[in-house]
């Protein structure tokens, strides 16, 4: 019987590290969907720099 309550009780440590591990991941994943938002954001504003750099360079030539 000493040995059944100690599985139980095994048992039991188990499973709430589980649910905290089954949490931290739940918070990793939101985390990660955040930042894949932001860096979307980062490459689309990259985009937008090159593509003005790249409108500013015929500019220049014309003022020679």
């Amino acid at each position: 019987m000493i040995g059944f309550r100690r599985v139980r009780f095994l048992s039991r440590e188990v499973e709430l590290a589980l649910t905290g591990m089954a949490a931290e991941l739940k918070d990793l994943r939101s985390t990660m969907k955040l930042m894949a938002e932001q860096m979307g954001k980062l490459v689309a504003l990259g985009g937008q720099q090159i593509e003005a750099i790249a409108g500013l360079a015929p500019a220049l030539l014309t003022i020679d």
